[in-house]
């Protein structure tokens, strides 16, 4: 009888503690994604600096989602393209340093807005950012005509993990990443050790394992006083990564060492880019604009578009895979 009453009053606290803490478990689970994502729809004015040949370009995703992106021609011509894939908050007015350090190194500027930032439609999730990165990575290719080889693929924070999945998949020239995390559910457990993060995260961006697929040359910046993303993430990135690589610490933090190492980070680009693509500040040809068609037809329904400086421009549906 009285191990009876025992058994009872042990169930009895182990459901008082339970009980609280699973509802702990659904509030995280009902509020990640305003957690993972922080879009905005408000545009920045743009700096006069970067105005200069500015186009406003407008694709469809895979899924029917209308997205908008920035074009900034490199002066006097280039036939290298930095495609830049902003972090989780803001949209492509947000991270206007990032822009004027590629126009500095004399390469033409791709930059997109994910579904549900900026002026592109739509919800984020996981699956729709790789979606829209292959978007862009096709209008490049096809639209623009731009050899794969020719690419660069640049991304912040978040938005690394999407450049590594992209160019774990698709033929891109180099990699860049900046702040870049080992995967949601490792920084998440770091920030919520009492909680199964790892088990519950639904958005999971696990660049540690895509990482060694890409096989092109790779840069690995990140800063050293980075709180948000702390600096072992991207040496174990860098040591997942296979050769050719190249890590290199930065002053700052997460989201500011853009300003306070800003001459570092232009010059480190320079070279590296100069190495693995470089330059021709020529026009890209017409043989080229037939390789990318080639390159895309399986994938692409392309609608047929003349953009001016300051026009908007429009391609039809890209069909794109997704992991």
């Amino acid at each position: 009888m009285q191990n009876r009453k025992l058994r009872g009053i042990l169930l009895a606290t182990c459901l008082l503690i339970a009980t609280p803490y699973l509802g702990v478990i659904a509030y995280y689970i009902h509020i990640e994604p305003s957690l993972v994502y922080l879009p905005s729809h408000r545009m920045r004015p743009i700096d006069a600096k970067l105005e200069n040949g500015l186009k406003t370009v407008r694709l469809t995703s895979g899924d029917g989602t209308s997205l908008s992106g920035l074009i900034l021609p490199a002066d006097g011509g280039s036939d290298r393209w930095v495609y830049f894939l902003h972090g989780n908050g803001g949209n492509v007015s947000t991270c206007q340093q990032w822009w004027s350090v590629v126009h500095e190194i004399r390469a033409n500027l791709f930059v997109l807005d994910y579904r549900g930032y900026g002026e592109s439609q739509g919800l984020p999730s996981e699956r729709g950012l790789y979606n829209d990165a292959d978007a862009g990575y096709w209008y490049l290719v096809r639209q623009q005509g731009v050899p794969p080889s020719h690419i660069i693929v640049y991304g912040h924070s978040l938005g690394a993990s999407v450049a590594i999945d992209l160019s774990a998949r698709e033929p891109v020239g180099a990699l860049i990443v900046e702040g870049a995390l080992v995967s949601i559910p490792a920084r998440g457990q770091e920030m919520y050790p009492w909680l199964p993060v790892s088990l519950i995260a639904t958005n999971r961006f696990d660049s540690s394992q895509k990482i060694r697929s890409v096989q092109c040359p790779k840069l690995i910046m990140h800063a050293r006083d980075d709180e948000m993303v702390p600096i072992h993430h991207g040496l174990a990135l860098f040591k997942a990564a296979s050769e050719p690589k190249e890590f290199v610490e930065l002053k700052g933090g997460h989201g500011d060492a853009i300003e306070v190492d800003r001459s570092h980070i232009a010059l480190t680009i320079a070279g590296f880019a100069e190495r693995v693509v470089p330059s021709q500040p020529q026009p890209v040809s017409q043989t080229q604009r037939s390789t990318g068609r080639r390159l895309d037809r399986r994938r692409i329904r392309a609608g047929k578009a003349a953009v001016q400086p300051g026009q908007t421009e429009k391609i039809e549906r890209v069909t794109s895979r997704s992991p």
